[in-house]
């Protein structure tokens, strides 16, 4: 199965670390968030401790809550990180947790921050979702020279997904669930979980697979007669989420009801939106709808 890890910050507390490093194979620690100077002020409260009782005794590594919106601010975030995390020992990468991004600047936020990651000596690394990088939001191959690790749920029940919702690119560690169950933490069914790809984090081998990205949605723009546009949705929407509709270039009742279906696993997958996939855009779907 791999190696299984968790990722926990200030809203892990209580925890019984003895029992912890019995139950998984590394722990990616949240050092802080922002881009503010101030001292101690973006610092996660539990950082210390959470280093304290897990240092030496299962492989750590670190990410750092992105709030950066302007170009130099993936850069001021390293450096706060990076203040954070000063003298301490981290076996896996320094991660960039690009997950609450609206803007345009956040291909240039993540090259900043790998950029200086790298020039304090620490290995960089980036976290972000699936369907940003399907979507074209973030351009992952502009970072590929950092670990890539990636948050794709499925029905997000603690399980594994099946190889549907596993990210079909190359990356290092992909976090499966944010419903997990870990002995020793007692958000038991909050618990962020996490499955190594890549050993070579860990033995310093580079052993990750390349494997291609899997393709963005085709676009409706262009539904003139003649065109194949349809069809290569209607194939796409089979493919990625086993709808069984008829490619017949036609944007009929099924394949609507096939996208709307498709949005509210995505909803699922991304915002723990916990939907029952129906077809049918409700009131609660319309809740769980991010502005």
């Amino acid at each position: 199965m791999g190696k299984i890890g968790i990722d926990i910050s200030t809203y892990d507390r209580n925890i019984n670390y003895d029992e912890l490093v019995k139950n998984v194979d590394f722990v990616i620690l949240r050092a802080g968030f922002g881009v503010s100077y101030l001292p101690n002020q973006q610092k996660d409260v539990m950082f210390e401790t959470h280093y304290k009782n897990l240092s030496g005794r299962v492989p750590l590594g670190v990410y750092y809550y992105a709030y950066g919106k302007r170009p130099g601010d993936g850069t001021k975030e390293a450096e706060n990180c990076l203040r954070y995390i000063e003298g301490k020992t981290f076996e896996l990468p320094i991660y960039y947790d690009l997950e609450d991004h609206t803007n345009e600047n956040i291909n240039t936020l993540a090259r900043e921050w790998v950029d200086k990651i790298r020039q304090a000596g620490r290995k960089p690394g980036i976290y972000t979702y699936l369907h940003w990088i399907r979507s074209g939001k973030i351009n992952i191959d502009a970072v590929r020279d950092s670990s890539i690790w990636i948050a794709a749920y499925g029905k997000n029940d603690g399980n594994i997904p099946s190889d549907t919702f596993k990210p079909n690119m190359e990356m290092d560690i992909w976090q499966y669930s944010s419903a997990g169950r870990v002995n020793g933490n007692p958000r038991l069914g909050h618990t962020d979980v996490n499955l190594l790809i890549n050993d070579g984090l860990l033995t310093g081998i580079e052993t990750r697979a390349v494997a291609p990205i899997a393709s963005a949605a085709p676009s409706m723009a262009n539904t003139n007669g003649g065109n194949e546009v349809i069809r290569e949705i209607q194939n796409w929407l089979n493919a990625t989420y086993g709808v069984g509709i008829a490619a017949d270039n036609l944007v009929g009742p099924q394949t609507r009801f096939a996208l709307r279906k498709a949005y509210q696993e995505e909803l699922n997958r991304s915002y723990n939106g916990k939907l029952n996939v129906d077809g049918v855009v409700g009131p609660l779907t319309l809740e769980k709808t991010p502005i």
